[in-house]
């Protein structure tokens, strides 16, 4: 059952038939692999057309998830973000206070164990406020 005619005739039928044309006129002039390549891309243009215009991409439900899981990506993103935020002026701090080692080494392995947290919280933070909010959002 077709249930979006528009993409079905415009994307399937039309890429489909100029696919079976380029084939024809491939056949009928000196072979090639430039068209046969383009017949290729042109049907299989025209077979996803008719794939995607059997299914209906406009239903309500499916529409409705989509937006409440990019609300739930932005929330969870925006809190990572100000975690992360947090986390590198706490890295710049870290940074101040191990300015005045006197062993080079010991001053490199700080920046490095304080770079390594501030990318373990960012990546735990937003995997957790998603958690928050999918829970929260079931309820």
């Amino acid at each position: 059952m077709i249930k979006n005619k528009k993409d079905f005739v415009v994307w399937g039928v039309t890429f489909i038939s100029l696919a079976l044309l380029q084939l024809v006129l491939c056949f009928a002039r000196d072979f090639d692999y430039y068209p046969v390549m383009m017949t290729s891309l042109m049907f299989m243009f025209g077979l996803n057309g008719i794939v995607n215009s059997m299914f209906d991409e406009s239903d309500k439900e499916r529409e409705e998830q989509r937006k409440v899981d990019s609300a739930i990506e932005f929330k969870a993103n925006n809190i990572a973000i100000t975690v992360t935020k947090i986390c590198v002026v706490l890295f710049f701090g870290g940074i101040y206070l191990l300015r005045g080692t006197t062993w080079i080494t010991e001053a490199l392995m700080g920046y490095g164990m304080v770079a390594m947290v501030v990318f373990d919280v960012m990546i735990f933070s937003e995997f957790f406020a998603k958690i928050y909010y999918i829970r929260k959002r079931n309820k």
